[in-house]
């Protein structure tokens, strides 16, 4: 199997196929979801270590919690969630 990629109405699955003498042959299938897929990005109150690789949360006051999770839920929209899709997350660029 190859590569799966998300939109927000559509799975795109490619299928990697190898011919002997001939090279690989790639059979793109578009499969339309049963609901809006969204993209749910790392929240900023998720905090990485780098040396460890670990992943934990983090402290806040009440309302700075509060304010967070109205913005994360805000990216769950789908004109602000559509825009996430295609995007690094690591850079910002287009991938």
């Amino acid at each position: 199997m190859g590569s799966i990629r998300f939109s927000p109405e559509t799975l795109h699955c490619e299928y990697i196929y190898s011919r002997s003498g001939e090279g690989a042959l790639i059979f793109a299938v578009e499969v339309p979801s049963p609901e809006r897929i969204v993209y749910l990005a790392v929240p900023t109150w998720v905090v990485q270590n780098i040396w460890q690789g670990e992943v934990s949360g983090t402290y806040a006051f009440e309302s700075e919690a509060r304010a967070l999770l109205s913005a994360y839920e805000a990216d769950l929209q789908p004109e602000a969630n559509g825009k996430l899709f295609g995007v690094d997350p690591t850079s910002g660029g287009r991938i």
